[in-house]
């Protein structure tokens, strides 16, 4: 709960009076060129940063891709390895009838 008993208004609007003058003051000694080129400047910065957004946003649908890129591949590396050595089994068994051939990859693809 606020107390506004301890506020007086004619001060307060008197206060309010002062503070509007010495803005007045200061709009008058500031340059408009210098206003102009923060506008400016804070217009570059918001492009900039939804420049940003945007490369963080595509980037991280390209790692998703990427991933999911990497997946296949590897499911098409198992499966070729899976072919090739069932046809080299399929050849050496044929050729030497007691031999069993197959193709062991060198790392485990996921």
């Amino acid at each position: 709960m606020y107390n506004f008993k301890d506020i007086e208004p004619y001060q307060l609007s008197e206060e309010i009076g002062k503070m509007e003058e010495e803005r007045d003051e200061l709009k008058k000694k500031f340059d408009p060129r210098v206003e102009e080129l923060a506008q400016k400047n804070q217009e570059m910065y918001s492009e900039l940063e939804r420049k940003r957004d945007t490369i963080k946003t595509d980037k991280e649908k390209l790692e998703v891709t990427i991933h999911q890129l990497d997946q296949e591949r590897n499911k098409d590396i198992k499966k070729t390895v899976h072919e090739v050595s069932k046809s080299i089994g399929e050849i050496y068994s044929v050729l030497l009838p007691s031999v069993n051939a197959r193709l062991n990859p060198l790392y485990d693809a996921e």
